[in-house]
């Protein structure tokens, strides 16, 4: 392998990290944006709006590299590519139907450090996405806001307490939920 073919895997291992980059950064940030933007709901117009980001983020990645690399933006397709160059090509060389020196397979450097990039590019991807996308679920953000609004009730009640004031005997001091209680209104 000479020099000028070095450069040039290297120039396309780089073109489709950078293509990689491109479509994972579209596509996710038009769902934060979205998400930062809108209602947080998910609906018709979020899903269509996402899937139009990630055409988009695809459409620009192979317009940029396909005449460097091919374009194929998906570690999975280059970590499928090795495997099937592995199995079927260098499993179908053992088979003596052409004279030819039998070897083992060995991966090559690039190859290597294709296959390795990809699975750290995907890591950083999920690292950065879960160190600016907290994981937290709808559940826990509503019943926090009760548990704010049951605490500031208390206060209130509280204060009325301390300064003269009389607390109304109706009034729970905590939002019992009517599954719980025993009393169901149906």
């Amino acid at each position: 392998m000479n020099r000028f073919s070095l450069t040039i895997q290297w120039r396309s291992i780089a073109a489709e990290a950078i293509a990689t980059f491109l479509f994972v950064f579209i596509g996710l940030g038009a769902i934060g944006a979205l998400r930062v933007a809108g209602s947080g709901e998910v609906d018709g117009d979020f899903i269509l709006i996402v899937g139009l980001a990630h055409g988009l983020g695809i459409m620009l990645g192979v317009a940029t590299v396909a005449h460097i690399s091919g374009a194929h933006l998906n570690p999975a397709v280059t970590v499928a590519m090795w495997i099937e160059r592995f199995f079927i090509v260098v499993a179908s060389l053992r088979i003596p139907l052409l004279e030819y020196e039998p070897r083992t397979y060995v991966p090559t450097v690039v190859e290597l450090a294709v296959t390795a990039s990809a699975f750290a590019l995907f890591g950083l991807v999920i690292m950065l996405f879960l160190r600016f996308v907290p994981i937290i679920s709808i559940w826990e953000q509503t019943e926090q806001h009760e548990h704010e609004e049951a605490q500031a009730d208390h206060e209130a009640e509280y204060e009325a307490m301390h300064n003269g004031g009389s607390i109304p005997e109706a009034a729970p001091l905590v939002p019992v939920a009517p599954e719980l209680s025993g009393g169901g209104g149906s």
